[in-house]
């Protein structure tokens, strides 16, 4: 059986427990507060999970922490002229992920990077290419 590489540094993926998020779904401490919220029956909705489009139409999950931060990437990361700022302003909501749940998804462990937010990058690189 083939296994997936990574498109950014030829490792193999793992799979892992994720949370919705696609930029920090892998980290521990982001499944341990989800963890916690599902226990709790979401009562008290620790951290907010949306989906969003950015760049026209390239959609990403991110948790509440992580949307503000999107300004904190290097813009060339997205196939942007360095000189172009991307913020929080830049992503249009779409809809709130209600109910999240920990899921599996795979995960390169040299780039620390799920897939799904590699793929984002890389469709985000091709529509600014363009």
């Amino acid at each position: 059986m083939k296994h997936e590489q990574c498109p950014n540094c030829g490792s193999e993926f793992e799979v892992v427990e994720v949370t919705p998020c696609q930029e920090c779904g892998a980290l521990e401490e982001s499944k341990d507060v989800l963890r916690q919220d599902i226990a709790e029956n979401y009562a008290h909705d620790s951290i907010e999970y949306n989906l969003y489009k950015i760049f026209d139409n390239v959609e990403v999950v991110l948790c509440d922490k992580c949307a503000l931060d999107i300004g904190s990437y290097d813009p060339e990361v997205f196939g942007l002229n360095k000189h172009q700022k991307i913020g929080f302003s830049d992503l249009q909501f779409l809809k709130k992920i209600d109910k999240p749940e920990i899921t599996k998804d795979k995960y390169c462990s040299d780039c620390n990077q799920r897939k799904a937010f590699i793929d984002f990058i890389n469709k985000s690189k091709t529509k600014n290419a363009s």
